[in-house]
């Protein structure tokens, strides 16, 4: 039962944990149950035993070799005295495994199998009460780590198995469980008051609108009370899986019409108190505990997630869907968007609140102004999955047109080599999709507005004259590509144009065509280097093919500019048009072929 709930919690790899699951489940009802018997004889066993009637190790706590005289016989025997002291120790500390162990098996019984589903009722509505004592005990106590060697349940191996034993059965609706609404609120708030804040370095009476308290812990003098605990991330997981599974319960039950008020208000609490420290300042995602707020705040967005995504008016306890989508897309825009020092590495956060933000901009949650806002704030953000969403969900344009001076101010950001080609590659992104559909307007606005600035990049990355200084190859690259490409699809789009935009065309080439001698010169080609330091003659190849599309898809505007080049630069591009032309092919020059000797001449 323990080797089960480590495979299922991951604490075991995984092609372990997949035969370990199907020999689990191998037993049966019969295994489920027996299971089940196990679990209550020995909590009853271990309560009866321990000096405060607990069901996991506490500080103070003593056992009893002995169960007392008057305890009458348990599911699984017939008279204590017959039992031996080593299968009581057993007994008293495996008792949350094999309660999770017989709630994932009589839980997931199958509809069809020949089995009374009211005896396995019965056992469930038996176990579940004795869940939400066990995580009573053991959240209370989760500070207290045991002795290895101890006879008691550590109070985190409890709530761990307590946990994913209540997770399975809100996936599977228990009505037990259902009835038990007070119950399952109760343990929310445990995991708020005793696990999610502490971690968080916030007291439990944390309240966003105790402005003091915020600045006082936002100095660190709150520490979390579980800092050392064993397998804590484990826990957290759990404890964040709850929540997550709650959520979609009670969106369930809301849309059958059931019940929209699951987990009621601690539910809400749970995962929004988080975020709203999070917003205030309260806490920082540049803390030293990664993993425990990575998994925390991953957790609290995707909970955000869950109840916005149904459309629902009202989602229990005095909240609304739109109230919710608003707050808690802007503190997902907040995170995607760190200060400068600020931690980057909390990739699982990262990625819950660009979901959140991509839910929130495709629903109609959000209004017309209000994308065309967001269209803003996500490209400054450079939380550009989530801008390529807004701009897909606006009209005519309107998110990129919106989004384009942001967009040009980080593209003029020589400081920042890498958030300036993230935001050419979105751009370059937007035209391979859009102008398929829009006949070429996004290209259209893209080369308006910010046409200096893109070829500004193509002519500095390609010979080398960044003013930030050196850079990587690999981005110097990036940055060629993607300018040269938005170019390209600008100029199919001027030829493709016919006299409309002949006048355009010129003038557009005139420019290209000086970036290009100006490419090709430096990086070479690949039959004819340059020599040049950090010369790529893939540069150059480029620009020979954007030339080469421009010969053959406009002859008359290619021989009128380049008949106002100058005669060297003229020569250069002739040059690079033949050899791509040619295949790139190194002219073989032939050497002169040896006379030979005649001995007619000595007759």
């Amino acid at each position: 039962a323990e080797l089960r709930l480590n495979a299922v919690v991951e604490l075991i790899p995984q092609p372990f944990a997949a035969s370990l699951e199907q020999e689990a489940r191998s037993g049966g009802v019969g295994a489920g149950i027996y299971a089940a018997a196990l679990a209550l004889d020995g909590a009853r066993v271990l309560r009866d035993t321990c000096s405060k009637k607990a069901l996991c190790a506490k500080a103070g706590l003593e056992q009893s070799s002995r169960m007392s005289s008057s305890q009458p016989a348990g599911l699984t025997f017939s008279t204590f005295h017959d039992v031996d002291e080593s299968v009581f120790s057993s007994m008293s500390l495996s008792w949350p495994f094999l309660a999770n162990y017989a709630v994932s098996v009589l839980a997931n019984v199958d509809d069809s199998a020949e089995v009374e589903h009211d005896d396995i009722n019965e056992w469930l509505d038996v176990l579940i009460p004795l869940l939400f004592a066990g995580l009573y005990d053991a959240l209370n106590n989760i500070s207290y780590e045991p002795p290895t060697s101890g006879a008691l349940p550590a109070p985190a191996d409890v709530a761990i198995a307590g946990l994913e034993a209540l997770c399975t059965l809100l996936e599977k609706g228990n009505n037990t469980l259902m009835t038990l609404a007070g119950d399952l609120q109760s343990i929310l708030d445990l995991l708020k008051d005793k696990l999610i804040l502490p971690l968080l370095k916030l007291p439990s009476s944390w309240d966003d609108s105790d402005e003091s308290t915020a600045e006082e812990v936002k100095g660190g003098e709150t520490q979390s009370i579980i800092s050392h605990t064993s397998n804590r991330l484990t826990l957290i997981a759990q404890a964040c899986r709850l929540l997550e599974t709650t959520c979609r319960a009670r969106t369930a039950s809301a849309s059958n019409g059931t019940d929209s008020s699951i987990g009621g208000t601690a539910l809400l609490q749970a995962f929004l108190l988080p975020l709203t420290a999070l917003e205030s300042g309260a806490v920082s995602l540049s803390g030293d505990d990664y993993g425990a707020m990575d998994i925390i705040f991953s957790s609290c967005f995707r909970c955000s997630d869950i109840l916005i995504s149904e459309p629902h008016d009202d989602i229990g306890d005095g909240v609304d869907q739109r109230s919710l989508a608003r707050a808690v897309m802007m503190v997902a825009v907040s995170v995607l968007t760190p200060p400068e020092g600020s931690n980057t590495s909390l990739s699982k956060t990262n990625d819950a609140a660009t979901g959140l933000l991509m839910t929130c901009v495709t629903s109609a949650l959000i209004d017309t102004p209000e994308k065309r806002q967001l269209s803003v704030t996500t490209a400054e953000a450079g939380c550009w999955d989530a801008w390529k969403a807004v701009c897909s969900e606006l009209d005519d344009g309107f998110g990129l047109s919106y989004s384009m001076p942001s967009i040009i101010g980080i593209l003029a950001d020589w400081d920042n080599s890498d958030r300036q080609i993230s935001a050419l590659a979105a751009l370059r992104n937007a035209v391979q999709v859009s102008d398929q559909q829009d006949g070429g307007s996004t290209i259209g606005i893209i080369m308006q507005a910010a046409g200096a600035e893109i070829v500004s990049i193509l002519k500095a990355y390609g010979v080398c004259s960044t003013p930030q200084g050196g850079v990587s190859d690999r981005l110097r690259v990036e940055a060629c590509a993607d300018s040269m490409k938005l170019i390209m699809v600008a100029l199919q789009q001027l030829c493709s144009s016919g006299e409309a935009e002949e006048a355009n065309l010129s003038v557009f080439l005139t420019v290209v065509f000086d970036i290009f001698t100006s490419l090709i010169s430096y990086n070479g080609l690949p039959n004819r280097p340059s020599g040049r330091p950090n010369a790529d003659p893939s540069l150059g190849r480029m620009c020979a093919q954007g030339l080469v599309h421009v010969v053959r898809t406009s002859p008359a505007a290619f021989k009128d500019t380049m008949a106002l080049l100058e005669a060297e630069d003229r020569a250069v591009l002739e040059m690079a048009v033949r050899a791509d032309m040619t295949g790139y092919a190194v002219a073989q020059s032939q050497a002169p072929a040896k006379k030979k000797l005649s001995l007619k001449g000595f007759k």
